[in-house]
């Protein structure tokens, strides 16, 4: 692998959180690997992921929201989650805002709209999408040093 760390970005239904979070523990077990996503840090009956924002919720939404974006820009991988999945359209967000910014996106899931066809790469499951991170599967210059130089 290469000389600096993939910053990871899951994005996902806050439902699927404590899911995620064991995604996260199993992606970071591959060296250089750090996943960015702070909002899987939540508690899971926090208002403002579950989107019930009433009065100065409001605020807190807001801040959630320009942080994750920031994560989001500064990820070389994002990869969205859409095995479980809600109508609130928060990951959605984030997956058009990482396509659009030129960041690698992964789905691990079906197809659930027309965009999520314009992915990098695919996969059914979070086990091969482990496995093919663990081989290297992500942009080669993360891997070759020359590449980086």
């Amino acid at each position: 692998m290469g000389n600096n760390t993939l910053h990871v970005y899951l994005g996902g239904a806050f439902e699927a959180k404590n899911r995620l979070m064991g995604i996260r523990d199993v992606l970071e077990t591959i060296p250089d690997v750090k996943v960015i996503s702070t909002w899987l840090n939540q508690p899971a009956d926090d208002g403002v992921g579950l989107n019930e924002c009433e009065g100065t919720l409001v605020e807190k939404a807001t801040e959630y929201a320009t942080r994750d974006l920031d994560e989001v820009f500064g990820a070389d991988l994002f990869i969205l989650d859409t095995i479980q999945t809600n109508d609130r359209g928060g990951k959605d967000t984030e997956f058009g805002a990482a396509y659009a910014s030129g960041v690698t996106t992964w789905l691990v899931g079906p197809h659930r709209n027309v965009f999520q066809r314009l992915v990098d790469k695919r996969f059914e499951s979070w086990e091969p999408a482990v496995e093919y991170l663990k081989a290297g599967g992500i942009d080669e210059w993360w891997y070759d040093p020359e590449a980086q130089a």
